[in-house]
């Protein structure tokens, strides 16, 4: 069963019914208006890539403040994929996977209200769990997906798999420097993968520049950190300019 959305926006979006996303679209796309400043702003020209593109809705914030680019979207949910196709606006390509450090096959947790859905580790708390059935799903590298043109925008939004997705997107960060839009959860790096928020925000800021949605700088790991963990509930956007070219390694993939 499908359902037609109109938002304030009038993006007229498809999506389940009983996905908890979708029940909020409005508010969602609210929430996408900072990266939409920040996409008439700062990019308009080259491709942008939307790393966990859910049903479309920050595909079509994108090209809407961006119309001269085009953008090639991850999404491994086949769900959600199903409806991205749907809702894809011209100017929009889907590779139905998910990204990673490497390329292969990893465990994919479906919530039961379709949101929130996440690849897992062997750090995953639940993985010995008697219920735990994940599906298994196709993940691939940036690196391995890198376009001609030059990157100008890496859009990210994947429950705290972001280390993985940053450290499969070497070669591509190093040779086009793009602006990165990322979520930073605490909660999720440490619960789901078992990565120290702390040590992830100093990882971050060896190789990157770090600012808020306003563009102000985050003066250091510490700042933010705490700032994400009390003021945003674990949950809030970052900005990334990279510092260096090279190998983001070591890798974050337990090996």
């Amino acid at each position: 069963m499908q359902a037609g959305l109109n938002v304030k926006s009038s993006l007229p979006l498809s999506g389940d019914p009983d996905d908890d996303y979708f029940q909020n679209l409005a508010r969602h796309l609210d929430d996408l208006q900072p990266l939409a400043a920040f996409v008439r702003q700062h990019v308009q020209t080259g491709v942008i890539l939307d790393v966990g593109a859910n049903l479309g809705a920050a595909t079509h914030v994108m090209l809407n403040a961006a119309p001269a680019c085009r953008v090639l979207a991850f999404e491994p949910s086949p769900v959600n994929a199903a409806y991205y196709r749907q809702n894809a606006p011209i100017g929009a390509k889907l590779v139905e996977a998910g990204v990673s450090d490497r390329p292969g096959v990893m465990p994919f947790v479906m919530a039961p209200n379709r949101a929130n859905c996440h690849f897992t580790t062997d750090a995953y708390m639940y993985a010995d769990a008697p219920d735990f059935t994940p599906l298994y799903i196709p993940v691939t590298t940036l690196d391995d997906h890198m376009p001609e043109q030059q990157v100008a925008l890496i859009k990210i939004d994947v429950e705290g798999f972001e280390p993985f997705v940053l450290d499969g997107a070497a070669a591509l960060i190093a040779r086009d420097r793009p602006w990165i839009w990322m979520e930073f959860n605490a909660a999720s790096l440490n619960i789901t993968h078992g990565i120290s928020p702390m040590r992830f925000a100093q990882w971050l800021f060896e190789r990157f520049e770090v600012f808020d949605v306003d563009m102000q700088p985050w003066a250091d790991p510490a700042e933010l950190t705490f700032a994400n963990i009390t003021r945003f509930r674990c949950i809030q956007d970052v900005v990334l300019r990279p510092r260096i070219c090279g190998s983001t390694s070591p890798r974050w993939a337990l090996e």
